[in-house]
């Protein structure tokens, strides 16, 4: 059945975004429901590392993490991933359901210099917060290792920001439209703007009636 939706206000920008839901494939656990922006100009089905780790994704292997061709470039920069099985339900909240596709997932995962990174500084982390307890309030100690803190907080703030694009449909899903058309011709009316599908039922896996809150 066509549906027409119109462009959602995330982050003060409205862009074409459809409500979904990830699914590993191998235990069945599911995300929360989310956004997820269809984007033509992605290459695949890309996920933050919190959804992956959500659901449960399996960790990748120690060859997977030192395959270069894992490696994405996107606008942001380089990002590692890892290739994964998931069940992508488009959630039609107008009909109650959820239709459901079996997909292959791009999976933001840190490489493993990243992983490092993090180890390091966790461990410099608690080892300062333990120092800090040991200072009391001492103020000529303390503010020193509040500053140190601080810092870490931000690179550990800035390594997890880098781990969680949002999540985007790209053109590998669009198989799985009868069609896809965007009405989206002027940036200063983006809040009037819309898009219309047709999901093709050939595509479609399974289909889940949506829980009635």
């Amino acid at each position: 059945m066509p549906r027409k939706i119109r462009y959602s206000e995330v982050a003060k920008k409205y862009r074409p975004y459809l409500e979904v839901v990830f699914c590993d494939s191998i235990t069945g656990k599911c995300s929360q429901k989310t956004f997820g922006l269809v984007d033509s100009g992605a290459d695949g089905i890309v996920i933050p590392y919190s959804l992956g780790k959500e659901i449960g994704l399996r960790s990748p292997t120690a060859p997977e993490l030192l395959d270069p061709n894992n490696i994405m470039t996107g606008i942001g920069g380089d990002a590692w991933h890892v290739a994964r099985d998931c069940k992508l339900h488009i959630v039609d909240t107008v009909n109650g359901i959820s239709y459901i596709f079996n997909e292959h997932v791009s999976w933001i995962y840190p490489d493993p210099s990243t992983l490092q990174q993090q180890t390091e500084l966790a461990k410099e982390f608690s080892e300062l917060q333990l120092k800090k307890q040991e200072v009391g309030t001492n103020i000529e100690l303390l503010n020193p290792l509040l500053s140190e803190l601080q810092n870490i907080e931000l690179k550990i703030q800035k390594i997890n920001k880098s781990l969680e694009p949002d999540v985007l449909i790209g053109r590998p899903f669009f198989d799985n439209f009868k069609y896809i058309t965007f009405w989206h011709h002027d940036r200063k009316r983006e809040h009037e703007c819309y898009f219309e599908y047709e999901l093709n039922p050939e595509k479609i896996s399974d289909t889940k009636p949506i829980a009635k809150k």
